[in-house]
Formats: C-alpha cells, structure tokens, sequence
C-alpha cells in the first residue's frame, strides 16, 4: 500500500514540476529584451563652455599724429601754432642747404616732432622750462626761419648756438661726440649736428645744462604759479644762462610771454 502510494504522489510531483517549468519558459519566451539607450546622449563628449573674447583693438601705425602729446613733455601742433602766433613757415619755404641738404626754413608740423623729443630727452617737464626753450629759439632762429647765424655760419642750430657752446654739447653726449672726427673742428659742428637732425637738441639741453643755468633753470612748476612769477624766473634764467644782452631782454621776455600763454 505504501509502495503505490508513493508511486502515486511521485508521478504527481513529476507533473507538477514540468508544468512549473513550461510555465517559467513561456514568460521568458515573451519577455522584452533589455533595451539600450535609443540615444546617443550619455556617450557624447562633454564640450566645456566657452567665452568668445572681443577680439583686441589693433594698435595704430605709421607716423604719430603731431597733434597728438605723447608724454608730460609733449605740446601740441595747435599749442605750438598759437605760441607763433601765426608765423609758422610753410613747409614749401627755402632751399636745401649746400654743406647740410637741409632747409633752413621749418614748418611747426615738421618741427613739432623734433621739439618734443628734444624736451623729453633733457627733461624739460615744467612749464617754464619748455617756454623757455623754445622762446629762446625763436627768438634766435626767428621762428624757425634759420639753421644758421647769417653773418657767421659757425652759429648755428636752430637755437643759434656759438661753436664753442655747441662744442661743450658735443662733449658731453658720447653719442654725439662720435659724429665727429678727432680732432673736433669747431667750424664744422653746427653744419654736422644739422645733418643728423640734431639740430633742436643743444637748444633744449642748455636749459638746463649750459654754463650757470642748472641754479636758475627750475622754474616755478605750481599749477597756480601766476604769470608774473614766471616772467621773473624767465628774466633771471635768460640773464644767467643766455646772457643775450640787456638790449634784447624786453623782446626776449615778449616772445617768452606768448609761449607760456600758450603751452
């Protein structure tokens, strides 16, 4: 009895088991496949944000503009016209010097460039020293209309310098002394220092330097230095340092007036 009874459940469990396992097969049959991402998006190399800088501003070339100051030493075209009051030269004016190849007469375009770099490699920085500078050489030169004293051609640049005051110029700029052959002759240092567009520097370097004028050449630099003092600073720099004589200082002053006024 045991024996087919066990015989019985046994065949039962085998049933069982197998429509267990049809069962499961069906669902894996009918079962959805994994599925991947349809996109691409996860995979894509991150791009890192990015800032379109303004492209730089290109710097200017060619030639300064001559109205245009470049340092504290500079002034400008309109400065240097009005302190002519109107007698700048045309820059059509004169005929290339024989010893030199240069024109005697120049515009205050042409100058203008060669004056502010003079006054900044000397350091002429107030007010009162520029004026100065450039009354004196207007004056001398009669507003850049000469390179050259007429009646005694061994003066010259445009400052009207005498040789042995251009000589002491030379000597203590070894860049310049190289110029000449050794040794110097004095006859010829205005004509050599013309011909190397050197001739709006010893001007500019007697301000300061020439005999007597470091004690006299400081000039008031206030901003609310008065018209008055200036002129007094300008009356004792000239007699120190120019000594031009006493029949040429009121016309000295004049000139210097209306450069200060207008710089």
């Amino acid at each position: 009895m045991f024996r087919s009874t066990s015989i019985s459940v046994l065949v039962a469990f085998i049933a069982l088991s197998i429509a267990f396992l049809l069962h499961i097969s069906s669902d894996l049959v009918n079962a959805a496949p994994y599925e991947y991402p349809t996109t691409t998006e996860s995979l894509a190399p991150v791009t890192p944000a990015t800032t379109t800088a303004a492209p730089a501003t290109p710097t200017p070339t060619g030639p300064p503009s001559p109205a245009a100051p470049k340092s504290r030493t500079d002034i400008t075209l309109d400065q240097l016209m009005k302190a002519f009051a109107g007698r700048c030269n045309d820059p059509k004016d004169g005929l290339p010097d024989p010893y030199t190849g240069k024109k005697e007469p120049i515009s205050c375009q042409d100058a203008l460039p060669f004056i502010n770099k003079a006054m900044g490699k000397y350091n002429l920085t107030t007010k009162g020293q520029k004026a100065a500078y450039i009354s004196n050489m207007a004056y001398e030169g009669d507003f850049l209309k000469y390179n050259h004293n007429l009646g005694n051609r061994t003066q010259g640049t445009r400052s009207i310098i005498p040789s042995f005051n251009l000589l002491k110029f030379v000597m203590a700029r070894p860049e310049h002394k190289q110029l000449f052959p050794n040794p110097i002759n004095e006859t010829m240092i205005a004509d050599i220092l013309i011909k190397n567009d050197l001739d709006f520097e010893p001007g500019a370097w007697w301000v300061k330097n020439g005999d007597g004028c470091a004690p006299v050449s400081k000039f008031p630099s206030r901003k609310n230095t008065t018209n008055a003092e200036a002129d007094a600073a300008f009356q004792v720099w000239q007699k120190v340092c120019i000594r031009g004589g006493a029949d040429t200082e009121a016309n000295r002053l004049k000139i210097f007036q209306q450069v200060y006024l207008a710089i």
